[in-house]
């Protein structure tokens, strides 16, 4: 049993998704977050998954999105790897809108 929730983080901006209680191995979340981006300088958008525990998060897998090529098609959705000590440790799907 899985109580998974993300941490995004674009720059200094630190934003957090509700946990999926009983998420198991196919946590959703169907969560918006929004970002004040002041410049493109701040291209890497960071996603780390957790499983909530009792004592301290314990990190599934994370991934870096470079948002250099996604910012001119201001729409961008896709699968993407997450990691856990450089292996495999699964998929998450983002859709990017930027305004």
């Amino acid at each position: 049993k899985q109580d998974a929730y993300t941490i995004v983080r674009l720059g200094h901006d630190v934003q957090r998704t509700p946990t999926d209680k009983r998420a198991g191995q196919v946590p959703s979340w169907n969560h918006e977050m929004r970002f004040k981006v002041p410049n493109e300088q701040e291209n890497l958008l960071k996603i780390s998954v957790f499983n909530e525990d009792s004592k301290a998060p314990d990190l599934i897998g994370d991934c870096a999105i470079d948002l250099t090529a996604i910012w001119r098609a201001h729409e961008y959705d896709s699968w993407f790897d997450l990691k856990y000590k450089g292996k495999p440790a699964g998929e998450i799907y983002a859709e990017l809108t930027f305004y």
